[in-house]
Formats: C-alpha cells, structure tokens, sequence
C-alpha cells in the first residue's frame, strides 16, 4: 500500500497548484488536503471530464513532477556553492514556476560589489518585480538598468514602461515605448505599445502602429513568418479592438 504515496502525493500536489493558478474555491482546496485519493478523484472528474483533458492532467502531472525535481536539485547546488549563476539559475526557474518573491531576492542579493550595475541581473529583476506588482522597485532598477545601452530596446524594458504607467508616469511610459518602436524590429514591445495605446483609448493611433506591424510580417521571409505566427495572430486579434 505504502508504495502508492508517492504517486498520491505528485496527484495531489498537481491539484492544488492546478487550484491555485485558476482560483478555484477555497472548498477544493479542504477536500484534495484532508482527502487525497477521493479529494483529487473528485477534482480532476469535475475539472478534466474528457480525453483532451485528461491528456492535459497527464502532461500536468509530469510537468510538476519535473519542477519539484529541478526545483530540489537547483537549491541544493545553491546550498553546496553560493555563488552567482547557482542564484541567477534558481532565481530564472523560480520565475518559470511563479515564485516570484524569492526570485526578486535572489536577483537582488547578487546586485553587490562588483555586479551591483550588472545589466543581466538588472533585467531580470525588473522583469521579477513588475510581475510581483512592485512597480515602485521595478522603476527604481528600470532607472539604473535604462543608463545601459542592452537595455535600451531590450524586451525586459516593456516591464520597465509598464511599471511606469501603473503608477501614474504615462507619459514616461509611453516615451520608453516610442524608443522601441522601430520598424522591422522590437516586434514583442511594440505590441505592448500598442496595448497601451489601446488601453488609453488611442484606437487610431494603435491601429496605425499593429497595420505597419501586420504589412512587416507579410513581407518576411517564410521561415521568419513561421517563427512569428503566434505574434502575428495577436496582431490581427489586436486590430480589430475598436472596430
């Protein structure tokens, strides 16, 4: 009996993260904790009841047996050596998995000395920060990050503008967008600009900007087209807001 606990325990450790990134009631929650093998019986026939969905659960499972075991084998290597790529590593993956409190401290915690400008770590951590939704430091190292000219188009920077705008420095916001927006290049910030523009009531303008975006795309190169697709459909989704 006791040889199938592990495979309860990844089961049920599934569910829960499955319950937390869908904000599902707090019921579930009692149910998968006090009653693992009817609990996650229940949740799993409420929430993947066909096929595609159970394909889903099984792709679930592994990939969260697989984040436990990298997560587990990056923190040990950081408690063996306390060194700077053991912290970036552990911190980039803590990101992947949305634990992104301690990945903020782990990037700060290498911004000293020496690395105290690093442009590598400073990207991340705004990149860290605007998701933690603490704008506020995110401009703060967005400010320091901004004096280094990888920064200046870099794709990190859209975190950076949009932590502007969140507090209120729209204009700011936009300026840093403006500086990106260049054709037949900086295609990820520049949809963000046009979100922006959206979000500001700027139709015209955002439909000028996605309309140049969609005219660069139709005139790449095959093999670039097909490695642009997804940004491609976001664009067309884009344009017809405001219609």
């Amino acid at each position: 009996m006791f040889r199938f606990f592990p495979l309860v325990f990844i089961v049920q450790a599934f569910c829960v993260y499955h319950a937390y990134k869908t904000k599902a009631e707090q019921k579930w929650y009692w149910l998968i904790l006090f009653f693992p093998l009817i609990g996650c019986g229940i949740y799993l026939y409420h929430h993947f009841y066909n096929r595609q969905n159970l394909a889903k659960v099984t792709e679930g499972i592994k990939t969260t047996v697989d984040s436990s075991y990298t997560t587990t084998k990056l923190e040990k290597e950081l408690d063996f050596a306390d060194t700077m790529d053991n912290k970036m590593a552990l911190g980039d993956h803590y990101v992947k998995i949305g634990r992104i409190p301690e990945a903020v401290q782990l990037y700060e915690s290498c911004l000293e000395g020496f690395n105290h400008d690093n442009i590598d770590v400073l990207k991340r951590v705004v990149v860290a920060c605007y998701m933690n939704e603490d704008y506020l430091t995110a401009i703060k190292y967005g400010d320091k990050a901004n004096q280094d000219k990888e920064f200046f188009k870099s794709e990190e920077k859209s975190a950076y503008a949009w932590s502007l705008y969140e507090t209120g420095e729209i204009e700011r916001a936009e300026k840093c967008f403006q500086d990106m927006n260049i054709s037949f290049t900086n295609y990820s910030q520049r949809v963000e600009y046009g979100k922006l523009l959206q979000k500001e009531g700027r139709f015209e303008d955002a439909k000028k900007l996605l309309t140049e975006m969609a005219q660069e795309y139709n005139q790449m190169e095959p093999r670039e087209q097909k490695m642009n697709k997804p940004l491609a459909r976001e664009i067309q989704q884009m344009l017809s807001v405001g219609n």
